[in-house]
Parts: structure tokens; sequence; C-alpha cells
């Protein structure tokens, strides 16, 4: 079914979906994570996940979790909306650990209220039919509360910055951007003068994890 290759892996983004007989369960073949299934005789469904996945890639947060609800709106069943919208209230993004050769969640975003007591994901536990279903999500709902206290913990005892340098990397072409040539230029001149400066491609660079959200 042509249906099938359009949902996408929460994880990784890959659409090669191995789907597990007699289950609501999927694999993904790109990087083996688990994934419950939507309903896929349901194409505006499909669509608007698909459309959630992206708004949250892009870190459009917001974006995302509108459009979750909506889902969850107009089928409350659709299970998969649950772990979308949790991911995108947490600001959950994966990013590929070269030295792991694994993905994993990275903090986007910072919400003090531990993941395990939400209620989306209370409400994805409660519409799971077996153990195995409710395992899908819950080793990823682990790794995310496990990095909440991580970053609680490093929030405590980080430094603040003297300045914070906000800026546009790429232009309409994808390129680097005028602003972010003047960025770098800035940052040079402010952290020569003895400056806490905080600027993303400089301060973030090759930090993933729990290491980049603080």
């Amino acid at each position: 079914m042509e249906s099938e290759k359009n949902i996408r892996c929460n994880v990784c983004g890959g659409n090669d979906i191995e789907f597990l007989p007699h289950s609501r369960i999927g694999r993904c073949k790109s990087c083996g994570a688990m994934l419950m299934l939507p309903d896929f005789e349901d194409h505006e469904i499909l669509s608007l996940l698909n459309q959630a996945y992206l708004q949250r890639i892009n870190s459009k947060f917001d974006e995302a979790i509108s459009t979750y609800n909506f889902i969850i709106e107009k089928n409350p069943n659709e299970i998969s909306a649950y772990e979308g919208l949790l991911l995108s209230k947490y600001g959950i993004v994966y990013e590929y650990d070269e030295e792991k050769k694994i993905n994993v969640p990275t903090c986007r975003r910072y919400n003090p209220k531990n993941v395990l007591e939400d209620e989306s994901y209370i409400s994805y536990l409660s519409y799971c039919q077996s153990e195995e279903e409710k395992d899908v999500f819950r080793q990823q709902a682990n790794q995310i509360s496990f990095l909440q206290k991580e970053i609680t913990n490093q929030l405590v005892n980080e430094k603040d910055y003297d300045v914070f340098i906000s800026f546009k990397a790429k232009d309409e072409l994808g390129k680097t951007s005028r602003d972010a040539e003047i960025a770098r230029q800035l940052y040079d001149t402010l952290s020569d003068k003895g400056l806490r400066v905080f600027m993303s491609e400089v301060t973030l660079k090759n930090r993933i994890s729990q290491e980049f959200e603080p």
C-alpha cells in the first residue's frame, strides 16, 4: 500500500518500516527503533502526522503541539500522536552520536515536569493493548526522564554567559548567511575582551544529548 511509505520514524525520520505480523508495532529498518503504527486507512491523519513530525524536527515545537492536538481531537485513539505530542512538549530531537553509533535524545526546550508524569505519556500508555506496546515508547521516555535530571543538575552548576548572540545561520538558499559572518566576528571580538559569549555554532559544536541543553 502506498500510504505505508508515508509514515516516518520519530527517532531518525526513516520511512522504511518493517511491519511485525499480527501487531500494531513496526520497526524502522534505518535505525532499529520500534514504533506504534497509525491508522493507514486515514490518509488525512497520516498527512498530519508527517506535518507534525517535520515541525518538530525543525524545532517548531508549538506548531507541532497544535498539530498533534488536532490529530487527537479528530481521533483520540491515534496512539502515535501522543508520542509525538510528548516529544514536542519536551523539545526532543534525536541526534546521531558518532561515538556510540546510535541516535540519542536531545532537549531543545526545558520542561521541568517529569516526562513520566506527563498526561500525554499517561494517555499513551492507556491506549496500549499490551506490555509489548507500552515498551515501544517506555524506553525512550525513561531516557528522556534521565536526561531531564542531568539537565537540571547541570543547570545548577552552569556559569552565566555575559553575552548571548542570536542570528539566522542560513540564507534562503541554505548557505551561510551574512548575519552568521557578522555574528562570528562579534563573537571573536567580545571573546578577545574577556567576555563569556554564547554563540550556538561555537558553544554547541560537537555537543549533543545532555551536554547540549544547559
